[in-house]
C-alpha cells in the first residue's frame, strides 16, 4: 500500500487486455509471475493471479469512483486469496479500504487509506481487522501532528466462532464474532506496523528497512499484453500524435464493441440480415 504510483496519462484498459510480468525480491531472489486480465469495462473489473514458489494470490476488484470537487473516493470490490503450500494449506481472504485523493486541482495533493481492511482465515478461525485512518479528528493542510496524520493504522488479531461470538472490542463495536483478542494492530503505512502481545511490543514491517520488488518484462508477450498497444508504443517514442491516434482508435472499438454486446438480438434471415450494419 505504502508505494505510491506516479501520476500519468489516463490510458484506459480495453476490454480482455492482459498483463504479464515478474516481481523479484531484491533480497531473497525469489520470483513471483504475475498475470492479470481486464475482464469487464463497464463496471471495470480486473482479475489478478500471481504465483510464488509456495504461494498464490489470485482475486479480482472492482473500482467505484465518487467525484467531488476537491476529491475522488476510489473503492475497490471484490476479494484477494492467498494460499499458502507449505505443510497445512492455508487460505486467507482480504478485503481492501478505501483510498482517498484530495487537492485535485488548488491544492497539494495528497491520498491516503481510509476505512476498514480485514484478513480471514477460515481454516484456523483468525481474523485481523485494520482501521485505517483511524482517531483523524480534521485534516488540517500542512500538519502532521497526532491528530491530523491520516497513515495512521488500528487493529486486532482475534478468533472467532460465528455461532458463539461473545467478546466485545470497545474500540470496534462492529466485531461481533470475537472469542479470544490475541494481538492489537498500531502505527503507519508509510513507517511501520507494531503488534502488541499483553505486554510486549514487537515492530515486524519498517518502510525505511524494506526494499520493493522489480518488475521485469519477459519478452514474446501476448498480443493481448498492455506493451503491444499502438498508443503506449508511441508515448514510449515520445510521438504524441500518433500515440493520440492509437488511442482513439481503441476507444472507437470499445464503443463498437459495447455497441455489438448491447444490440438486440434479430432473428437471422436473408432479408433482416441486408439490413445489419456491417463491421
Amino acid at each position: 500500500l505504502y508505494c505510491s504510483l506516479p501520476q500519468g496519462v489516463p490510458l484506459c484498459p480495453h476490454l480482455g487486455e492482459t498483463f504479464y510480468g515478474i516481481l523479484s525480491d531484491p533480497t531473497t531472489g525469489a520470483q513471483v509471475s504475475v498475470y492479470m486480465e481486464q475482464t469487464s469495462i463497464n463496471p471495470p473489473i480486473t482479475h489478478f493471479h500471481l504465483i510464488g514458489k509456495d504461494f498464490e494470490i489470485y482475486g479480482n476488484y472492482e473500482v467505484q469512483l465518487v467525484l467531488s470537487y476537491q476529491r475522488i473516493d476510489i473503492a475497490l470490490y471484490g476479494k484477494t486469496r492467498i494460499s499458502f503450500n507449505t505443510g497445512m494449506k492455508m487460505q486467507i481472504d482480504i478485503g481492501y479500504p478505501y483510498l482517498k485523493i484530495q487537492g485535485m486541482f488548488t491544492t497539494e495533493r495528497l491520498y491516503y487509506f481510509s476505512g476498514v481492511m480485514e484478513f480471514d482465515n477460515k481454516n484456523a478461525g483468525i481474523k485481523a481487522f485494520v482501521h485505517f485512518n483511524y482517531g483523524k479528528k480534521k485534516a488540517v493542510y500542512g500538519k502532521r501532528d497526532a491528530e491530523t496524520r491520516t497513515d495512521t493504522i488500528f487493529g486486532y488479531i482475534y478468533s472467532y466462532k460465528k455461532a458463539i461470538g461473545k467478546k466485545e472490542i470497545p474500540e470496534f463495536p462492529e466485531i461481533k464474532d470475537a472469542t479470544e483478542v490475541y494481538d492489537k494492530i498500531s502505527g503507519s503505512w508509510t513507517e511501520e506496523i507494531n503488534f502488541l502481545t499483553s505486554d510486549t511490543e514487537r515492530s515486524y514491517w519498517r518502510a525505511a528497512e524494506f526494499t520493493p520488488g522489480e518488475i521485469m518484462y519477459p519478452p514474446n508477450q501476448l498480443e493481448s499484453d498492455w506493451s503491444e498497444r499502438k498508443d503506449i508504443k508511441c508515448l514510449m517514442k515520445k510521438d504524441y500524435q500518433n500515440a493520440e491516434i492509437g488511442k482513439q482508435e481503441y476507444e472507437g472499438r470499445e464503443m463498437n464493441d459495447e455497441y455489438l454486446r448491447n444490440r438486440k438480438k434479430v432473428p437471422m434471415s436473408i432479408e433482416n440480415n441486408l439490413s445489419l450494419p456491417l463491421y
